[in-house]
C-alpha cells in the first residue's frame, strides 16, 4: 500500500480521484511512473510496504516543493502553502500576550512576512483591546540604508506605526 501526499493536502489520510489514478500508476509501474505525469505536480508518496518513499515535482518547478532537514536529521517536505500556513499559526500564537509588543521589521521577505500576518490578526486579539489595534514596527540602521527604505516602504503599506533608530559608522 502507498500513500500520495499532494501540495494540497492537509489531511494526508484523505486521498482525491486524481492522487487514487497516480497511485496505482506507482503501484504498477513503481518509480518510473512519474514519467507518465504530464502538468503541474508535487508529492511525496510514501510506500508503505518498505517504508521507502518517492519525492517529485514537474519538470518546470512550476509547483514549489521545500526540502528541510530538522535538528533530528528528520526530512521535512513542505510547499509554499503548508510553509504560510505553519508560519500564520506561529504569528498568531505569539500575540496571545499580556504585555505591548512590536514586529522588527527589516523590509526584506522573512520580516515583512510576520508584519503582514501579525497585522492581518492583531484586531481580534486581547492585546488589541488592550493596547490598540495598530501594530507599532521598528527598524534600526545607518541612516539612508536601504534597510530602512525598505522597512519604511512596508510599514506605509501595512499602516504600522513606525519608528526608526539610526546608529553610525562609529558606534559600530
Amino acid at each position: 500500500m502507498s500513500t500520495m501526499v499532494g501540495e494540497d493536502d492537509l489531511l494526508p489520510s484523505i486521498e482525491d480521484g486524481a492522487l487514487r489514478q497516480e497511485r496505482l500508476k506507482y503501484e504498477e509501474y513503481g518509480e518510473g511512473f512519474v514519467d507518465m505525469l504530464d502538468g503541474m505536480f508535487s508529492f511525496v508518496l510514501l510506500d508503505t510496504r518498505d517504508n521507502s518513499f518517492l519525492v517529485a515535482r514537474d519538470a518546470i518547478g512550476i509547483t514549489s516543493l521545500y526540502i528541510g532537514w530538522g535538528l533530528d536529521d528528520i526530512t521535512q517536505f513542505g510547499s509554499c502553502r503548508l510553509i504560510f500556513f505553519l508560519l500564520s499559526n506561529a504569528v498568531i500564537k505569539r500575540l496571545m500576550t499580556d504585555v505591548p509588543f512590536g514586529v522588527l521589521l527589516s523590509g526584506r521577505l522573512d520580516s515583512s512576512l510576520v508584519a503582514s500576518i501579525t497585522t492581518r490578526y492583531l484586531a481580534g486579539t486581547k492585546a488589541a483591546r488592550r493596547w490598540g489595534v495598530q501594530l507599532h514596527s521598528f527598524c534600526v540602521g545607518l541612516e539612508g540604508s536601504p534597510d530602512l527604505k525598505a522597512a519604511k516602504e512596508v510599514a506605509n503599506y501595512l499602516g504600522t506605526v513606525h519608528h526608526e533608530f539610526h546608529f553610525t559608522v562609529q558606534v559600530l
